[in-house]
């Protein structure tokens, strides 16, 4: 037995020095490699929250004025005495279109914000708020998909109304046309 060993054996409690220092080294290594890894994670969460606060920034103004021109293209669409049933379903289609755009954006500041949650959750020990905050997210995700389908249904109601308001038109110059044979 070297002195090394005979001394560790008494001071801490090991039979062999050399195993030991090795072992402790790699231990090392595992948590250096582990400690690496976490702050890779920690780095995309931060990148994931600040974008999706970038987004939420830009979309409040960008709301507010989609919901305005919604808004005015859906009055426009109500007016059968300006516009004909197709310019009506044009101006139903555009509502359609920035409606689902501006809540495109929104769906992903929020899948961003709820997938930063869900790795820092993961990452660390999760208390009770930071699971009701992952949950809250994964439910505001739902409630957006829920607000866009809605609204395209009311819209699609609206405009396949217009398009039926063409068929009828278009049956009775028809029938006028037969009728003046």
């Amino acid at each position: 037995e070297t002195a090394g060993n005979a001394v560790a054996k008494v001071a801490l409690g090991t039979n062999n020095l050399t195993e030991s220092i090795r072992g402790s080294a790699k231990a090392l290594k595992d948590l250096a490699k582990e400690v690496a890894e976490d702050a890779k994670v920690a780095s995309k969460i931060a990148d994931n929250r600040a974008k999706a606060d970038k987004i939420e920034r830009s979309l409040i103004v960008e709301r507010a004025k989609a919901n305005r021109d919604i808004a005015d293209l859906r009055f426009k669409s109500e007016q059968r005495d300006t516009y004909n049933a197709e310019q009506r379903i044009v101006l139903l289609q555009k509502a359609s279109q920035i409606d689902e755009e501006v809540t495109n954006k929104e769906i992903r500041a929020a899948r961003l914000r709820s997938e930063a949650i869900i790795a820092e959750n993961n990452l660390s020990k999760s208390n009770k708020e930071a699971l009701d905050e992952e949950e809250n997210l994964k439910a505001k995700l739902i409630d957006l998909d829920t607000k866009k389908l809605n609204l395209a249904k009311r819209l699609q109601t609206q405009i396949q109304a217009a398009r039926n308001e063409v068929k009828s038109e278009q049956a009775a110059e028809q029938k006028t046309r037969q009728d003046a044979l």
